[in-house]
């Protein structure tokens, strides 16, 4: 040891091959940590995470790089549940206007995990005290993996547009449906035992659920008393403000959609997510625990809102996507009751064992029902009537309807198939039996039925050479050959104005025609778009909370001019686009200056763009004999 010392003292270095000899010295702990980066947890959980290594996956992610992924989750992504996400457009229609928007759903819940991961795992490594699990961090892992499980066919198409028309009681949105996928992908693959390998409870998966569902915490101080939520307590609230974040709505969510969806569309992104990690801590504020960020990095939140403004006004709202998507919703309205989705009753049952509740009860209504055109016969006395025949049925089920025929009855309900025989001696079902088939809409009801639902549909529609699919089929079809309804104008309104005011609008539009023959009202397609920073008119930075250097325990509340003097005055405007089905260049020309006189009595702006009719510069308009720019302009004033 003195001889070791004595060298070091007067500068002797040890030769290269007496180094190869000497016994590599074990790595610390720490050392250890900070080389293999996220393979390891802290705490007890790192000898497991160690013989789990092996089976971590390994991701080539085209936004994140190479990313691990937890095994658990890795059973999950290698369920049907989960691979339906793969044949879900993350950007739906606009696909067919920015070719490189092709990414999928499947990799955006990937993305949000892996960034999920990350903001738990650097909250627990620079504030210790917050005592958060193991389990914590898996269970915040999965509900970003599955948070957007229940999106249908071309994403908020379905939901936004498609749902809301075709069951307008339903209130449908796709965070519940994503919360029942998860219940329905748990029971159909058995997940149970792999939740339990890795120490997650009953409460955990209800906590995963409440991730998910994204529900809005209403109470400002959160005690055990008015605590709404049964998956974690308040001493966790922040948690749920990783995957979605309903206060302010900064969450990893939008952090890889805005990366994902900026890189596929090839529009810039101005905010950066891994700073904002960086800078993220854990503060009570007002009694609540709440994710805060650094007051330096006000900015770069207020990068993040302009991105999402400018995302949607160039990408997520553009006048073709939106009206192909309007397209879509038609199509798939025409084919709604005519493509049909295996349930999970699928089994037979018997009717007359049954009896009320013989379908299920999900259908009730007599206005759902139809008749087939295929008849069976009633039996073997053709000339008795069909009174009592009629009250049997309807004690034995108040489902069927009867035809009121001497030698034939039909009978079905909207979405079933009825097999079995019918007796005439008692005038009464023997055995029936029923198949449950659900429609597009009403795959919703059943996540068997939605876990086939995605944008397939599209293609099996126009692939069909089914009759009954005819008037879908041809709508589709204009799409494939890019003959889309054609805007005739826009304008901004300057008061906001209610959708349900949209078929009087229709109506005063298609009133403004001044001779031949008059404009159907439902030619017009009205879209009303609203352009905000994601708080409606509010400044969504009122919501955030900073803090400083010198104290960052203490909350602080900047307002808007302490930021910046360049900052926008209002936070939302709402626009009109207006569109007309036909393409007849002379009824084009009419619908457009129709909205052209509507918007000269309303409270908006000037119209501009229309596809029906480009706007002629003065030269070529004189040569034609047409109306110039400023005519345009003057029949708009008058």
């Amino acid at each position: 040891m003195q001889r070791e010392s004595r060298k070091r003292r007067v500068g002797i270095v040890t030769p290269p091959d007496a180094r190869v000899l000497m016994t590599p010295r074990t790595p610390s702990p720490k050392r250890y940590r900070k080389e293999n980066g996220d393979n390891l947890e802290m705490g007890e959980a790192n000898l497991r995470a160690r013989q789990d290594e092996k089976h971590y996956k390994v991701f080539n992610d085209s936004i994140h790089g190479h990313i691990e992924v937890h095994p658990l989750c890795v059973e999950i992504i290698d369920t049907p549940q989960f691979q339906r996400l793969r044949d879900i457009k993350q950007l739906g229609g606009c696909y067919r206007v920015f070719p490189g928007a092709s990414h999928n759903r499947f990799e955006h819940c990937i993305g949000t995990c892996y960034l999920a991961g990350r903001l738990v795992k650097s909250l627990r490594k620079r504030q210790p005290e917050l005592g958060i699990t193991d389990e914590d961090m898996l269970c915040v892992r999965i509900a970003g993996l599955c948070h957007d499980l229940g999106h249908g066919p071309f994403s908020h198409t379905f939901g936004a547009l498609f749902i809301p028309t075709a069951r307008p009681d339903a209130h449908w949105k796709h965070e519940d449906a994503s919360v029942r996928m998860f219940d329905h992908m748990m029971m159909r693959n058995k997940l149970s035992p792999s939740f339990e390998k890795y120490n997650l409870t009953e409460r955990d998966v209800t906590f995963i659920k409440e991730l998910i569902a994204a529900t809005v915490l209403e109470t400002t101080i959160c005690t055990s008393e008015d605590w709404p939520y049964k998956g974690r307590g308040p001493e966790k609230s922040y948690l749920y403000e990783i995957v979605a974040n309903k206060r302010t709505g900064i969450d990893v969510d939008k952090f890889d959609y805005f990366s994902r969806d900026c890189h596929c569309l090839g529009i810039n992104n101005s905010f950066d997510h891994k700073r904002y990690m960086k800078f993220a801590r854990v503060i009570n504020v007002s009694g609540k625990l709440q994710i805060c960020v650094r007051d330096k990095e006000a900015g770069n939140v207020y990068d993040m809102f302009h991105t999402r403004n400018s995302l949607f006004r160039r990408a997520y709202q553009h006048k073709t996507s939106n009206i192909i998507e309007r397209m879509i919703t038609e199509a798939l309205l025409k084919a709604d009751r005519k493509v049909l989705f295996k349930g999970s009753n699928g089994s037979f049952s018997c009717i007359s064992t049954g009896k009320k509740n013989c379908l299920g009860g999900s259908i009730n209504k007599p206005a759902f029902y139809f008749f087939p055109t295929k008849e069976s016969s009633r039996g073997k006395d053709e000339s008795r009537k069909t009174d009592n025949l009629t009250k049997t049925t309807d004690g034995f089920c108040g489902n069927l309807k009867v035809r009121r025929s001497a030698s034939k009855i039909a009978w079905c309900v909207a979405g079933f198939k009825h097999q079995g025989k019918i007796y005439d001696n008692s005038f009464s079902i023997f055995s029936s039996f029923v198949r449950k088939m659900f429609s597009i809409s009403e795959c919703i009801d059943d996540m068997e039925a939605y876990s086939q639902l995605s944008d397939h549909v599209y293609y099996q529609i126009l692939n069909s050479s089914d009759p009954a699919l005819e008037e879908a089929r041809k709508i589709l079809l204009r799409i494939q050959r890019r003959d889309l309804y054609k805007c005739i104008g826009h304008s901004i309104f300057r008061e906001r104005r209610d959708e349900k005011e949209i078929p009087d609008i229709q109506l005063d539009i298609a009133g403004y025609i001044e001779d031949g023959p008059k404009l159907d009202p439902e030619d017009f397609i009205i879209d009303m778009v609203t352009f905000d920073y994601g708080m409606k008119d509010r400044n969504p930075i009122d919501e955030v909370r900073f803090y400083g250097k010198s104290n960052p325990d203490k909350p602080l509340f900047f307002r808007k001019d302490e930021v910046s003097n360049m900052l926008p005055e209002m936070f939302a405007e709402q626009h009109i686009r207006v569109y007309f089905r036909k393409n007849d260049p002379k009824l084009l020309e009419k619908a457009q200056r129709c909205f052209l006189r509507w918007c000269g009595r309303q409270k908006c702006t000037t119209p501009k763009g229309g596809d029906a009719l480009a706007e002629l510069t003065p030269m070529k308009s004189a040569q034609q004999g047409g109306p110039s720019n400023m005519e345009r302009r003057l029949s708009y004033q008058e």
